[in-house]
């Protein structure tokens, strides 16, 4: 059996939450589970490196994975409300090489949102393997909405 958590949170505001000791998993009274990217792979998934950090080095693809924060499974599903690309300029940078969200898809999507589109020899982390490109990007869409 888990130790209780101290989280300095009213006991009562806990009432529901279940602590699994290990940090990979954390379920909540919603019935939501917090999720992580499995460095292995597993079937048609790659494993962490070579699905999520193609491109990147050995040593940092491990450095990430260790580092990376949950994310709630639910929020896939979950509307999100107007977005802001029907209103707001959008930009776009696709990574040629992404294994996680296919290039022909981020395109697809990219167009709709009517983006200003930049593609990159890179996979999904571009914003770490091509930064110039992104820095480029970036500066070029807040030269373009003064």
């Amino acid at each position: 059996m888990a130790r209780p958590v101290r989280l300095g949170v009213p006991r009562e505001r806990l009432r529901g939450v279940r602590h699994d000791r290990s940090p990979r998993r954390l379920w909540k009274a919603s019935g939501d589970v917090d999720a992580y990217l499995k460095w292995a792979p597993n079937g048609t998934y790659k494993g962490f490196q070579d699905c999520f950090a193609n491109g990147v080095s050995a040593a940092q693809a491990r450095l990430l994975a260790a580092g990376q924060r949950p994310f709630a499974v639910s929020t896939g599903s979950e509307p999100s409300g107007a977005p802001a690309w029907k209103s707001l300029p959008s930009w776009a940078v696709v990574g040629t090489a992404d294994h996680v969200i296919v290039p022909a898809e981020q395109r697809s999507l990219a167009r709709r949102a009517d983006a200003h589109i930049t593609e990159v020899k890179a996979g999904h982390l571009s914003l770490i393997t091509r930064p110039d490109v992104v820095t480029r990007v970036i500066a070029a869409a807040a030269r373009s909405v003064r």
